[in-house]
């Protein structure tokens, strides 16, 4: 009788979701993570928020509240569908008042904004990329 070894699964090549199917078990998924976001079609969970990243968010949403009026709808740490397979998490969104919530995407946004503490490379990189790729008029690392 010959038996053969069977091999331990390629780990080089993850399952890739789509944005579609991620918002769809975004809640199971979030049951399991406390914070994820797709990017490339892979689910990553993202590490909490340190004190500066806090900070700086705080004190940012504090200037955009005061600086802008009720045509614009200001979002913070909220999925955003960029494309089919990326759904990211951006610290701050903005996009005009207009715009249902059920057809927003990331070229619909007036600004994206990425406070980075500890994913600064990827920020100015991958990310970066992924939103000039999918038409957003503005994004800002800070």
């Amino acid at each position: 009788m010959n038996i053969q070894r069977s091999h331990p699964p390629d780990r080089s090549r993850p399952a890739r979701f789509t944005t579609a199917a991620y918002i769809e078990f975004r809640e199971q998924i979030n049951r399991l993570f406390d914070k994820t976001e797709l990017l490339d079609g892979i689910i990553y969970e993202m590490a909490a928020d340190g004190p500066l990243t806090i900070k700086w968010n705080n004190a940012l949403l504090r200037w955009l509240f005061s600086s802008l009026d009720d045509g614009f709808i200001i979002t913070a740490d909220k999925t955003l569908r960029t494309s089919e397979t990326w759904a990211p998490t951006p610290d701050i969104y903005i996009y005009d008042a207009d715009i249902d919530e059920a057809d927003l995407w990331a070229h619909h946004t007036l600004l994206i904004i990425e406070v980075s503490d500890t994913t600064l490379e990827y920020d100015l990189t991958e990310k970066a990329d992924a939103y000039a790729k999918n038409n957003v008029k503005e994004y800002w690392v800070i």
